[in-house]
């Protein structure tokens, strides 16, 4: 799986979660332009993908390819209008907690779970002279952690070098090395002086 791949996936569930929670229609930030639908509804807007960047990030498998692992985390806002917008959040809030209807979205096994909210943030937003509608903000955090398994060099079968060192008071030296990858060494290299 790509890396955007495991972050659209995570956008989705966290959808998926909030429509099974809430019953409210959800649109997510990332479809850019949308038009603002008539009824209860919910935008997932994601903010931000922070890597966290450890010495112990990579390593070799037990067939000696580099093993990259990935930690993130992804912070979305979500922002409820109108009804009862504060109180449909907080039912976000409080199903987290609930193992049957996380573990749906947020399986075990997945490369993400959900870490920490801030608290819920109500505003009534002026739309014409006497009328309001209320909006309520909340930001989810997610930890995100995944392998990738670096196999470039895999995918090249041969290696071609040639080179020139020059060197300060002595003649250049040039050099020839053709890498056969299928065989892992040198086929052929010389040193011309």
């Amino acid at each position: 799986m790509e890396t955007q791949d495991i972050f659209d996936t995570l956008t989705e569930n966290l959808g998926g979660y909030l429509k099974e929670v809430t019953g409210r229609k959800i649109i997510l930030g990332k479809e850019g332009v949308w038009n603002k639908p008539a009824g209860e509804f919910i935008l997932v807007d994601l903010q931000s993908m922070d890597s966290f960047r450890w010495e112990t990030a990579h390593g070799l498998d037990s067939e000696g390819q580099e093993v990259y692992a990935h930690n993130y985390l992804v912070t979305y806002l979500v922002t409820s209008f109108r009804g009862q917008a504060h109180i449909s959040l907080s039912k976000v809030i409080q199903r987290f907690k609930t193992p049957h209807i996380y573990y749906k979205y947020f399986p075990t096994n997945s490369p993400f779970a959900f870490s920490s909210s801030s608290t819920i943030s109500r505003t009534r937003v002026p739309m014409e002279e006497q009328k309001f509608e209320n909006q309520s903000s909340v930001i989810l955090n997610f930890n995100v952690c995944f392998s990738e398994i670096d196999s470039s060099f895999e995918e090249m079968v041969d290696i071609n070098i040639d080179g020139i060192i020059h060197q300060t008071g002595r003649e250049d030296l040039t050099f020839r090395a053709d890498i056969n990858n299928t065989e892992s060494d040198i086929t052929s290299s010389s040193i011309n002086e």
